[in-house]
């Protein structure tokens, strides 16, 4: 089943041999089986050392450096036997060295990966904020769509969060998609500023404009309904809309995926390349560093 949002190349996931990049492991794997893609893991280790004024040294080290790339590659394919059940190509498992994130996002574009899937704590309370810095670089800085996969809960949903713009659709029809392939219903959210013009007021020095009443807000919420069913009805999908008034989109989706237990949440991010790739949107941002569920960002072009 097949995402155009997401595209065809391989899955790459990836491990630091810990309890989460299991889950990563496990999660990438029944993604490229659904989905018939090609399924490929990486672990990186430090640089190794270098020995400038001591050539022999670096001699030595250089060929305990391949020494242990095999030790890795040959724990990897283990690790993947013990997650998944099932052999892995050799071919399939890289080692390479330096910073992690860097290396994980450069092997994703020299294979012309589609997914890069890795690990999140998943923590509750104030351990959120500490969504490991390596996944968070990696899902601001890469080419492709990266799901920060994390337990999931039984008995869920999916939930895409749209903002209405064009990458949001095919966040929606990737959620949909998982949604029918997971046979768990899809539920799609918006969160509308209940403070537009605050903002641009205050920015201007000018007075301060006064909260829409609840009737004006109700009006909001029941146009925003439509747009959204109308949406739905162009995709050709079917789903329950959740439409908040708080103003705080990324606390709005979290709150969310926590109140309706979702196994997934999936939002959108634009493609760019370069230095405009650091600017992933500070909602999505967000709600991948405190949601305590899978999440799938994923990136249109």
């Amino acid at each position: 089943m097949e995402s155009t949002a997401i595209g065809s190349g391989p899955v790459l996931v990836a491990s630091d041999f810990s309890d989460a990049a299991d889950e990563a492991i496990r999660q990438a794997h029944q993604w490229a089986i659904r989905s018939d893609r090609e399924f490929s893991a990486l672990h990186v280790m430090g640089t190794a050392p270098m020995h400038a004024l001591f050539p022999k040294l670096h001699v030595q080290d250089a060929a305990e450096f391949v020494t242990l790339e095999k030790e890795l590659a040959e724990r990897l394919s283990e690790r993947i036997r013990r997650c998944t059940g099932g052999e892995v190509q050799s071919s399939r498992v890289h080692v390479d060295y330096g910073n992690p994130y860097v290396a994980i996002v450069r092997k994703a574009e020299e294979m012309g990966a589609s997914l890069v899937v890795i690990g999140g704590s998943g923590a509750t309370g104030l351990k959120r904020v500490f969504l490991g810095s390596v996944a968070e670089k990696v899902v601001r800085n890469a080419h492709c769509s990266v799901l920060v996969a994390r337990h999931a809960v039984e008995g869920s949903v999916v939930l895409a969060a749209t903002d209405l713009s064009d990458p949001a659709l095919f966040a929606v029809q990737s959620a949909a998609i998982e949604a029918k392939t997971r046979e768990i219903p899809l539920v799609l959210m918006h969160d509308i500023d209940r403070w537009p013009s605050l903002m641009s007021g205050l920015a201007l020095l000018g007075p301060v404009p006064i909260a829409p009443d609840e009737e004006t807000m109700a009006k909001q919420r029941a146009a925003m309904l439509g747009i959204l069913q109308s949406q739905l009805e162009r995709l050709g999908l079917a789903a329950e809309i959740e439409v908040t008034t708080e103003g705080n989109p990324a606390a709005a989706i979290v709150r969310m995926a926590d109140n309706l237990h979702a196994e997934l949440l999936v939002l959108a991010s634009r493609g760019h390349s370069g230095l405009a790739r650091l600017a992933l949107g500070s909602v999505a941002e967000q709600a991948v560093r405190y949601a305590h569920c899978s999440v799938l960002v994923v990136r249109t072009h």
